[in-house]
């Protein structure tokens, strides 16, 4: 919990927006705002009162939060930034954002089928890039105080986040096979 702020610090229609997606992908009720979140132990009791976690701030708070911080650009070359964006929201706004940004700038085929509708061809799967955007959000460590990356190059993506191997697993085991990373 971050006693440091309470649960008016939390968007109740964020909350509620996140919840009802939830419910219909279950296919249940999952109660009040309030319900949810204990549900979910994004809020925690201690004696006579309720404080919101520090993940309940990341995906619904108020105010942005420097912790989510995203850092997103397009790159001519390694040193030559022709736009650059600093995003910060909830988590889940951002996923959004990141994938507007970079739908923005990768290449985008129109192919005429003869067929009503032309089909479209992105120069990368727009599934797969939303799962790594994703990835990238949900697994990087918010208390390190470092921002996610996301660089788009004419022929490249690139993504990054800080972190290290686990203690006992060198680079070379990696790239020789010996062991894999998880």
């Amino acid at each position: 919990p971050n006693k440091e702020k309470s649960l008016v610090d939390l968007d109740m229609d964020k909350i509620e927006k996140v919840k009802l997606m939830i419910e219909k992908n279950l296919e249940k009720n999952l109660g009040d705002v309030f319900s949810f979140l204990r549900k979910y132990a994004l809020i925690v009791e201690e004696g006579e009162n309720e404080y919101p976690t520090y993940a309940s701030l990341l995906l619904f708070s108020k105010e942005p939060l420097r912790q989510t911080d995203i850092q997103i650009g397009l790159f001519q070359d390694e040193v030559t930034i022709k736009k650059n964006k600093i995003i910060r929201q909830d988590l889940i706004s951002e996923v959004d954002e990141v994938m507007d940004f970079i739908k923005s700038y990768i290449l985008k085929e129109y192919i005429i089928t003869g067929h009503p509708r032309r089909e479209e061809k992105w120069q990368y799967p727009i599934g797969a890039i939303r799962e790594i955007v994703i990835n990238a959000i949900i697994h990087r460590d918010y208390q390190e105080g470092t921002h996610s990356q996301f660089r788009i190059f004419f022929d490249k993506l690139v993504i990054w986040n800080s972190g290290w191997l686990p203690f006992d697993l060198t680079l070379d085991d990696v790239k020789t096979g010996k062991r894999q990373s998880k």
